[in-house]
């Protein structure tokens, strides 16, 4: 069920949203012009969000990934996807909230939506980019402020069924919910769990400013108030989201999450030939045993003993190798 259209129309111009997808296009297509080549791979991961990396070596700058990566897209179908909802959605909430407060919500939800993905898997190495945990939590937003406004989808050129938008939105969650459970993102994919916090966080934060404003204003925000939702209890969120991942992932800095990294096996040490032991003058005399009578076998002596000592010999060696192998395996993270 794509959205085509919602039914919803605004009193303002919404120039933030629009800023934000002008701002989305523009590192798009920086990105395919400036970060091309083995360097330019390497600073575009430098500017994604690589969990384990965020919890083993957290800084200022390596937190000032989850506001690169937000700007950052792998693909045209991506960016398509993230900032057409973005363009449907976005714009109604920015005109309840305002100007200022839908920027600092849209910065709040993208980070809440990292968290989340950071938090779900804290060892992983694949770095994560895109939009999509912010415009999840826009998605929150305009289901707590516009649950029964009719959205235009689009299903097939012969079916364009118009829902309420709790149908759509709530089916869309549940199935990121049903995704973060049976899909294997081990090696990459979608980030499930940045959709889920990042709609989650939003609903938290934005019936958060409401209640601060019913409280303020002894009445729940509608059209008819000209008073726009206060800003204090957004920039309050927003540092205090900062601070808890600063104080928090940095006490994980020293005790937990580490790299790990695998042995380097190292190829066995030739044996070097031992000098020969000087004579022993003092030693007494070997003393000749008398040859026996009896008459010698023809039948070739039998190696059954040494070859099994040899066959002993070579399971010993390849057991070795083997638990080596092993135990090099268990110190790699896998991607």
């Amino acid at each position: 069920m794509f959205p085509v259209s919602d039914e919803n129309p605004t009193r303002t111009y919404p120039v933030v949203n629009h800023l934000l997808i002008f701002a989305n296009i523009m590192a798009f297509i920086a990105q395919f012009l400036f970060l091309q080549g083995a360097a330019g791979e390497l600073l575009e991961r430098q500017l994604m969000v690589v969990p384990a990396r965020f919890l083993n070596h957290f800084s200022l700058t390596e937190f000032g990934t989850i506001l690169s990566s937000m700007f950052m897209h792998g693909g045209l179908s991506h960016i398509f996807g993230n900032l057409w909802y973005l363009y449907i959605f976005g714009d109604n909430v920015e005109d309840r909230v305002g100007h200022t407060n839908y920027l600092l919500f849209y910065l709040c939800c993208g980070i809440l939506a990292d968290l989340a993905h950071i938090i779900s898997d804290p060892s992983s190495t694949v770095p994560s980019l895109g939009a999509s945990g912010a415009i999840s939590g826009v998605l929150g937003a305009y289901l707590v402020l516009f649950p029964g406004v009719k959205v235009n989808t689009w299903v097939t050129w012969y079916f364009r069924p118009k829902l309420d938008a709790w149908i759509l939105i709530g089916f869309w969650f549940v199935l990121q919910v049903l995704s973060s459970a049976f899909s294997d993102v081990s090696g990459g994919g979608t980030a499930w769990f940045a959709h889920i916090g990042g709609f989650v966080g939003g609903i938290i934060l934005l019936k958060f400013v409401l209640k601060d404003n019913e409280r303020r204003t002894g009445s729940p925000y509608s059209y008819a108030n000209v008073e726009k939702l206060p800003l204090p209890p957004f920039i309050a969120a927003f540092l205090v989201l900062y601070g808890l991942a600063a104080i928090g992932f940095a006490a994980y800095q020293h005790h937990a999450f580490r790299f790990q990294t695998a042995p380097v096996l190292q190829p066995p040490a030739r044996a070097l030939p031992q000098p020969a032991k000087p004579s022993d003058y003092s030693a007494k005399p070997a003393v000749s045993k008398p040859v026996s009578s009896k008459p010698v076998s023809s039948k070739p002596a039998s190696h059954k003993s040494s070859g099994k000592h040899n066959h002993k010999g070579k399971s010993a060696s390849s057991n070795g190798v083997k638990s080596n192998k092993r135990a090099a395996e268990q110190n790699t993270f896998g991607d």
